[in-house]
């Protein structure tokens, strides 16, 4: 994909980019308003011949006001341009360049998963775009939220694990404030549901504003963005303008507007009216969503609606709902008092008519005519916002009011990371949280009962607590039409959850995160006394497992994620707080395990969880694999080859399966272009001295990894096909003599590794000529004994066919554990 700009997600316009201005010289300047002129007579309908007839012709006045003008600031000196160059370019004399100044004093609002409180959006510090989708901080944020990456990717990610950001102008995001909560205040936004509201606007595809909004005319964002000549009105300053006031009233006072002096009655001659008992107050109710054609023709329609609007008062009161809002400039003149004879109802029209933005619009109201069309997209934004700031409410109306105890729990809970456990993803689901102990006496002495609700798929769209009448449900819960299905299991008292397994559907790595179906199926609990509760939906195919385990000194208090817009919870976390009786207690780190979705034979090893395994532990990953499956989604796998001394003595061969997956063009160390085979690792496998059968073996993972699948003729695929020996790559450990393996080096993205024992022995598995490595080794009185690894990443793709045969590792790191303690 080649270079291109993203916008301002609230008024399409740039974010920081220079803009260009034309020449202040006579006769460019004379040759660029002969050229709008005729562009703008065009628009209108006229038929402008292409000799340039009109030339030397003054361009008309948008407004009849023309005379009257703010004083706009000029630029030093003038500059000549070419006059293609003039065509797009922005007219210095209309807007001066201190007055885009606005375009630059960017931001951006992401979402954080990591983020360890209640909310994770946050609003990054100052920055700009600057190229493919990139929105580059230059200074810091205050947000805690904040990822403080100093680099982020608009709407859209390469990489499905981090989240796409929406930038916007500060004016813009005071702007939206106002319209939603009266205030042009930007904290009083609900970050969280911002964010999650122009998820939901934007398409998920590449695009550089909100798919569903429509920002009016506006042509300068196309690839790149272009100074389109006669559209200056589209990048003013829409701020406060204090010298507008003046003007603003010659200009009313010169159309002056006087009220007509005739007025008919009709009355008698209306046969049927069925509007006629419509309240005088609806009206007030119905104009703001009419355009100006539907209005007057409801008013032609309608003798009740033309004669309740012959009124004033009725005209001077529609002004003020409709135009103070976000012209409030024009306030102070309506309450100092116009004419007594005005006509409001002409005033009304007029004063929609000169703040419509419009190609070659002039005159001191373009910058209010841009403060309109962004309103306008304000009212589309806030229009979805509202609805999720409802469903918000409502996840928390079963709330007891003035409990100080659960105040307190809730401001001390901190968040854990929040998984996502299901797909396709989908853009525009609500982050939501939901506190489920409000007092400590609950879990102490008090029974309750842990519910769980399933769609008719099966997929979990509710989970949370029953403490008597109190029901606290993160999610959907059962209703009188039976939706759903429920299970429960009862927590007797002074029990309480330590660990929640959540049971996932099988993912499809081959079919990608838009086709994929998977979610949460099934559920299991882990007490503190050992004890297991299990609440499993209508299916019977989770078998990817991940743990949201509760760290030692913590208690669970609450459940936080994200609902997809079809209910489905797309991600899930828990919060944790400690007890008072063990506030002082110091909190142990969280294992990289307990962020990884386990797959089929790997959940447990040694009859304990992989997510939270008393002895082995999993190493960080260094460089993974970009996979259009998030990283949350993929299986991970453990190749476990030794659970004791003995066993390492008896390891005799450690295996990869490696493959081609395709070529690739590169050059060579003399700067030659060469085209090479990429070496694709499928699978790892452990091989011992011992016979095939034997107990101890049963203890370990001995193959990880997929076989390719097996393609016909013409290049289709047939189906699954087993290993083939010869693809094996084998390397031999003297486990008997003492060799062990010592270090575990990953090449960037995982794409080979290699395998170092203490012998100074070492062995190379994958892509050749990688030149970016990271060395793993166990940590102090720990022993490396195996490998874990995804294969996320589909390879060996077919031309003819669009298919591919096989699926390689996207990432690989090491197993490690204190065989002496074991």
């Amino acid at each position: 994909m080649g270079s291109f700009d993203c916008y301002c997600a609230i008024c399409a316009g740039p974010l920081g980019t220079d803009l260009i201005f034309g020449s202040r010289g006579q006769k460019p300047l004379a040759k660029r308003r002969q050229r709008i002129n005729k562009r703008r007579r065009k628009l209108a309908g006229e038929d402008v011949e292409s000799s340039d007839e009109s030339e030397g012709e003054d361009p008309e006045k948008d407004m009849e006001d023309a005379d009257v003008k703010i004083d706009i600031e000029e630029s030093d000196g003038e500059e000549e341009f070419d006059e293609g160059q003039e065509e797009y370019s922005y007219d210095p004399e209309l807007v001066a360049e201190a007055e885009t100044a606005w375009t630059n004093m960017c931001r951006c609002i992401g979402f954080n998963s990591d983020a360890p409180g209640l909310t994770k959006a946050y609003i990054s510090g100052r920055g700009h775009y600057s190229d493919y989708g990139g929105f580059d901080v230059r200074e810091p944020s205050n947000d805690p939220n904040d990822i403080d990456d100093g680099y982020y990717s608009c709407y859209m990610s390469s990489d499905v694990d981090d989240r796409a950001v929406f930038p916007f102008h500060e004016l813009c995001y005071e702007l939206l404030a106002r319209y939603i909560t009266g205030q042009p205040k930007p904290a009083k936004i609900n970050k969280d549901i911002m964010y999650s509201t122009l998820s939901q606007l934007y398409k998920q595809e590449w695009g550089g504003v909100l798919s569903y909004v429509n920002y009016g005319h506006v042509n300068g964002g196309e690839q790149f963005w272009t100074c389109v000549s006669g559209e200056e009105w589209t990048i003013c300053d829409f701020s406060t303008k204090e010298k507008l006031g003046n003007p603003l009233r010659q200009m009313i006072e010169v159309k002056g507007f006087n009220a007509s002096a005739t007025t008919i009655d009709l009355a008698e001659k209306v046969r049927s009216d069925p509007l006629t008992k419509l309240p005088y107050d609806i009206l007030y109710l119905i104009f703001p969503y009419l355009d100006r054609k539907s209005t007057f023709n409801l008013m032609e329609a309608s003798w009740q609606v033309f004669s309740s609007t012959r009124n004033d008062v009725f005209w001077k009161q529609l002004i003020r709902l409709e135009f103070l809002s976000w012209f409030w400039e024009l306030g102070p003149i309506l309450n100092d008092g116009l004419p007594a004879d005005i006509n409001y109802k002409s005033l009304f029209f007029w004063l929609d008519k000169v703040t419509e933005g419009t190609y070659g619009m002039e005159g001191p109201l373009i910058s209010i005519a841009n403060r309109k069309r962004i309103w306008r997209v304000c009212g589309q934004i806030a229009e979805v916002y509202r609805m999720k700031m409802f469903k918000e409410l409502t996840q928390h109306a079963d709330e007891e009011d003035d409990n100080k105890e659960a105040e307190a729990i809730l401001e001390k809970s901190s968040s854990s990371y929040l998984e996502i456990v299901s797909l396709p993803l989908i853009h525009g689901g609500q982050h939501f949280s939901k506190q489920i102990i409000r007092s400590w006496d609950e879990i102490d002495n008090q029974s309750c009962v842990f519910e769980t609700c399933w769609n008719e798929a099966g997929a979990l769209v509710g989970l949370g607590v029953i403490f008597g009448k109190s029901r606290r449900i993160f999610g959907e819960i059962p209703d009188e039409q039976n939706r759903y299905t429920t299970s429960s299991a009862h927590i007797p008292p002074g029990e309480w959850i330590r660990e929640i397994v959540l049971g996932i559907t099988n993912i499809d790595v081959f079919g990608g995160s838009k086709k994929t179906r998977a979610f949460v199926a099934s559920i299991a609990l882990k007490l503190t006394s050992g004890g297991k509760r299990y609440l499993d939906g209508p299916r019977e195919d989770a078998v990817l497992m991940r743990g949201l385990v509760v760290p030692p000194n913590l208690h669970l208090t609450g459940i936080v994620g994200s609902i997809s817009s079809d209910g489905v919870i797309s991600r899930l976390g828990i919060l944790q707080t400690s007890h008072p009786s063990n506030a002082d207690l110091e909190t142990p780190a969280t294992s990289p395990a307990q962020n990884l979705l386990w797959g089929p034979g790997s959940t447990h090893l040694q009859h304990a969880p992989m997510w939270n395994h008393p002895r082995i532990n999993v190493l960080p990953f260094w460089s993974r694999e970009v996979t259009d499956i998030p990283n949350d989604m993929l299986p991970h796998h453990t190749l476990h080859w030794a659970h004791d001394e003995s066993q390492l003595r008896s390891l005799k061969r450690l295996c990869a399966y490696v493959i081609v997956g395709g070529t690739v063009s590169t050059t060579d160390h003399h700067g030659k272009w060469i085209t090479r085979s990429v070496h694709d690792i499928l699978a790892f496998r452990a091989e011992y001295h011992e016979p095939e059968n034997s107990e101890a073996k049963r203890l370990v993972n001995t193959l990880i990894g997929y076989p390719p699948k097996q393609r016909g003729e013409d290049g289709s695929i047939t189906g699954n096909q087993s290993f083939q020996e010869e693809n094996w790559m084998q390397f031999d450990i003297d486990g008997p003599g003492g060799e062990r393996v010592t270090e575990v080096q990953v090449a960037q993205h995982s794409k080979a590794v290699r395998l170092k024992t203490n012998r100074g022995r070492m062995c190379f598995w994958g892509e050749q000529d990688r030149d970016r490595w990271h060395t793993l080794r166990a940590p102090e009185d720990e022993v490396i004994v195996g490998l874990v690894a995804s294969f996320g990443k589909p390879s060996g793709y077919d031309h003819k066919t669009s298919t591919y045969s096989h699926l390689k590792t996207s990432a690989i790191t090491a197993l490690t554990m204190n065989l002496v303690s074991s």
